[in-house]
Formats: C-alpha cells, sequence, structure tokens
C-alpha cells in the first residue's frame, strides 16, 4: 500500500477541476481546498475511519467542511489560511505587544470585560512601557473592553490601553493609559530563570512557555547558567505553557532526567499512529515515528526530582514532560489540574500555489509513556493543589509568589505559611473567560511532531 504522508511534512495536491462551470473562481478554489483537506484526513488522521462520507463540492467554506470531518472527541485538529504567520509562530516568531493577559468579566454585566497582565516578555513594546505582571486594563481605544473588542488587545496593530487599579475587591478606573505598537519579534521561551539558595540547597526555577525547536538555543543557554551553578533541585514553571513541538520536548527532558536514562537513551514516549502507518512505520523501521528516546544533550542536570508547577493552560507538550518523565524520576505537580491532551499532530501544506496559504494541522496521533500511561482526558491533577493569585498578583520568582513559596517549602522542609499569609488573595466577585497571549493560541494546546 503507498502513502500520500512523506517527510518533510509536505502533500501535493493534485489537479481539481470544478464539475460545474458555472461556479465562482471563488467556490472553485474553495472546493479545491476541500479536496486536499479530504484526501489529507481519510490518508493521515488518527480517526479516520471514524469520518463522516462528504463530497467536497458540499460546502464552500473549507475551514466549516474541515470541522465537519473532525471526529467527535477531537478539540484540537486546526486549519488556518494564513500559513505564513502560522509557520513563523510555530518558530517562536510572533507579531505581538508582548504579554499574556488573563480575562475576567463582572457577575453584574457579562459583556464589561477586563484584562490582566500574567506576564510580560523581555524586550517588547509591553516591557518597553513599563507593563508587569498583575497590571490591570478596562479599555481599548477609549472603549470598555467587552466580548466584542478584547482580541484587539492581541491582534491590533497599535493599542491605547486605560489602566485599573484594584481597590477593596474592584477592579476601579484610573486615568493612566498606555499606546502600544506591535512588532514583529522572536520570543525566548525562557521567560525567567534565577537560582534560588534555602538552607544551604541550590533550587533552580524556570518559567518556560513554549515548546520550540528552532530556539533550543536559548533553552540550552538557561540550561548552562543551571548547570555551572551546580544546582540540586529544579522547579519548572509550566502553568503558562500549552504545548510545542516534539525536538524541543525531547531536549528539555533529556536535560532534566537521571543522566543514565539519558545515556542509556530509553524511551520517552510512544506515539500511536492510526493503523495504516502504524504498520508502515514498522514494516520499513522508521522507529523515530513510533518511538522518541532520550538523547544526548550539551547539559543534562542529572536530577532525581522535578517540582512542576501547572494550570488549566498547562498542555500537550507540558504534559508529555510531566509524564514522559515520571517512569525515572519523582515528578511533584503543584498549582491546578492540567488541560489533558495526550495527541500529537503534524503541520500539512499543499505544494499547489493556487492554496498555499492554508495549512492543516490534524491530529495524526496519541502518545504514551514509557509505562503505557496515556488517556488522561481530564488532564493530569496536581499532588498540591495551589492557585495562581492575581487579586493581586506576586511577581514570578519572588519567593512569596504561591505555587513557587509551596515549591520551596515542600524541598526545604520549612513551613512558608506566614510569607504565603503576606500574599494573601483578595477575595473577589469576578468570573474567568479566557487566557491569550497570541492570535494562534487556538492550536496552542498542542504537541506536534517535527521530521527533517
Amino acid at each position: 500500500m503507498k502513502y500520500k504522508l512523506f517527510f518533510p511534512l509536505v502533500l501535493l495536491l493534485f489537479c481539481y477541476s470544478c464539475k460545474n462551470e458555472q461556479v465562482s473562481d471563488d467556490v472553485a478554489k474553495a472546493y479545491k481546498v476541500n479536496e486536499f483537506i479530504k484526501s489529507t484526513m481519510e490518508d493521515v488522521y488518527l480517526w479516520y475511519k471514524e469520518m463522516p462520507d462528504i463530497s467536497p463540492e458540499s460546502e464552500t467554506n473549507p475551514k466549516n467542511f474541515y470541522k465537519k470531518l473532525l471526529y467527535t472527541e477531537d478539540k484540537w485538529s486546526y486549519i488556518t489560511d494564513n500559513a505564513n504567520a502560522l509557520t513563523n509562530s510555530l518558530s517562536g516568531i510572533e507579531t505581538t505587544f508582548g504579554y499574556q493577559l488573563a480575562f475576567y468579566r463582572t457577575t453584574s454585566n457579562a459583556d464589561e470585560y477586563f484584562a490582566v497582565v500574567e506576564y510580560v516578555n523581555d524586550n517588547t513594546p509591553a516591557s518597553a512601557a513599563g507593563i508587569s505582571r498583575g497590571d490591570y486594563f478596562v479599555r481599548i481605544n477609549g472603549e470598555k473592553i467587552n466580548a466584542s473588542n478584547y482580541m484587539e488587545l492581541i491582534n491590533g496593530s497599535s493599542i491605547t490601553l486605560t489602566k485599573a487599579d484594584l481597590v477593596d475587591r474592584n477592579i476601579v478606573e484610573t486615568s493612566e493609559t498606555i499606546t502600544l505598537t506591535s512588532k514583529k519579534l522572536t520570543i525566548n521561551p525562557v521567560l525567567y530563570k534565577s537560582v534560588i539558595e534555602k538552607n544551604g540547597i541550590k533550587i533552580g526555577y524556570m518559567v518556560y512557555t513554549s515548546y520550540v525547536g528552532d530556539l533550543n538555543h536559548l533553552l540550552e543557554e538557561a540550561l548552562a547558567y543551571f548547570k555551572a551553578e551546580n544546582v540540586s533541585e529544579f522547579v519548572l514553571d509550566l502553568r503558562f505553557n500549552s504545548g510545542g513541538d516534539e525536538t524541543a520536548s525531547t531536549y528539555l527532558c533529556s536535560s532534566l532526567a537521571p543522566k543514565d536514562v539519558v545515556d542509556n537513551q530509553l524511551i520517552l514516549i510512544y506515539n500511536k499512529w492510526n493503523d495504516k502507518y502504524d504498520e508502515y512505520w514498522r514494516e520499513h523501521n522508521y522507529t523515530n515515528r513510533i518511538e522518541r528516546r532520550f538523547e544526548e544533550v550539551p547539559y543534562n542536570l542529572n536530577l532525581s526530582r522535578l517540582y512542576v508547577l501547572t494550570s488549566s493552560s498547562t498542555a500537550s507538550a507540558s504534559e508529555l514532560t510531566i509524564i514522559g518523565l515520571m517512569p525515572y524520576m519523582n515528578v511533584v505537580k503543584i498549582g491546578e489540574t492540567t488541560y489533558g491532551k495526550y495527541t500529537s499532530m503534524i503541520l500539512i501544506q499543499p505544494k499547489d500555489k493556487s492554496i498555499a496559504n492554508w495549512a492543516l494541522l490534524p491530529i495524526i496521533a496519541k502518545y504514551t509513556n514509557a509505562d503505557g500511561y496515556t488517556d488522561f482526558k481530564d488532564g493530569l491533577a496536581p499532588d498540591y493543589e495551589v492557585t495562581d493569585n492575581l487579586f493581586p498578583a506576586v511577581a514570578l520568582g519572588n519567593e512569596k509568589e504561591p505555587l513557587l513559596s509551596k515549591a520551596l517549602e515542600l524541598i526545604t522542609g520549612v513551613s512558608t505559611q506566614a510569607e504565603a499569609a503576606k500574599s494573601k488573595r483578595v477575595p473577589v466577585d469576578f468570573e474567568f473567560v479566557t487566557t491569550i497571549q497570541s492570535s494562534f493560541d487556538e492550536f496552542r494546546s498542542n504537541f506536534y511532531l517535527k521530521y527533517e
């Protein structure tokens, strides 16, 4: 049996001629995209047997056609007609203001939103403007933030934000405004790193926001720092990390795992494809398609225990890091239950230049750790439940920050209740809406495979 999928992951699209010569050029192009979508999904999709038999000419909106093909449990497969921006994002390149925002709304007015800054990247418009974690915004370009305009705080090219303060459990507008202009930047996934010395113990702390293999050199710089500092304990903050690619996750896991595990290149994960590809890879000995092993890295910290800070945004490649390391070391989870994403995807683009702006990221496999653990649909529950505090927020890396404080307590054996009390959450009556960092956040809770 012959298969259409080869690596690099690009599919040839055969020439499609619309049967109805009376349709417009736009409709004919939509049918061509639909044909590309269907032939791709019938070939490589993990749940191809569950797909409905729908004609490409039954729908003139390719995104709607794609959604109609998806398996009922598939909430991850992604499609875009802006392939260039997508591929840039996968490489860590974003047109951005340089912050991640959490949006809330008041219970008295469900359409009235406000934004809270979760973090700010260095060397970005947001950092240059003095924006920091815990800042509140209530207006954009003079209008109150609402369900119709809140995405402009992420997608806008130039915006003016009105700040607010937390006063007596309420968000109170101020007269201070900040104007931002977005820039195309390469975003360092290592948001923050430090070494904390307590009770004679050197503890590494790193906030890692996205698994981007093309930026492993930046991860390497951070790991070199921790290696030089000879840390013996490590806190990996993945509360903002919703996924990324296989090369970055393998690199990070290999840098943290016990040295003998890496030296012996033991199994990190298995990928289970659909029956056609699973058989094909095995028959042709493509072992790197069905398993991923720990690999030699420049700086291995040789840890026996790892503390991971989590949230509901911790997904996919972040969850892979947790379960992939669990058979070989003690992984202690602190925070909230993770997202629950145990599947893998690939980037597929047509070669037909007339539709080259389209790209698919379909689910093509599910992953398991070396012990066969998978299907964690409800996420990974924390060993110690701690809620991130944005009312008011504490700076990342500050020992009073609730999640880090709990990790330090577990490492040192010294209670931090007195310190935690100083950063006690103010009781507020707001409803969480969403967290957004990029216009491509819709696909960010994903783990995708890359092959040279």
